[in-house]
């Protein structure tokens, strides 16, 4: 695929990318010829498609959509992820919380944030 094309570089760009990065165009142009680009995920996949095995499902568009939804509902959520904590850990932080906006000049946002914390914290141990 790419034993045929001619590569060429700026060497300034080359020289500053060995110096920042230790690593030049003629090793990026060696790794792409021996497909050593690839981690063993990707080289399966590649593998599947060259041999043809590889294999589009029907309604791709549809399924695209439904999965774009799924996502987009997903990162709607405003409650957050479940976490499972101790009730030690609840008390541990309401501890360090209550410390924290005592004995600090957080600004009103940092101070609000903490107070809502606590305020569900206390919510969280009177249920527990």
């Amino acid at each position: 695929m790419f034993e045929d094309k001619p590569f060429q570089w700026n060497p300034e760009k080359n020289l500053q990318l060995q110096q920042q990065r230790g690593i030049n165009f003629e090793m990026v142009v060696q790794s792409i010829k021996e497909k050593k680009f690839l981690d063993e995920e990707e080289q399966e996949i590649l593998d599947f498609v060259e041999k043809g095995e590889w294999e589009s499902i029907p309604n791709l568009e549809e399924e695209m959509n439904r999965l774009q939804q799924s996502a987009q509902a997903f990162l709607a959520k405003k409650n957050g992820c479940p976490v499972l904590i101790t009730y030690d850990e609840l008390i541990a932080a309401q501890e360090i919380l209550t410390a924290q906006l005592r004995d600090s000049d957080s600004l009103p946002k940092t101070t609000q944030t903490i107070k809502s914390l606590l305020d569900k914290i206390e919510v969280a141990i009177e249920s527990y």
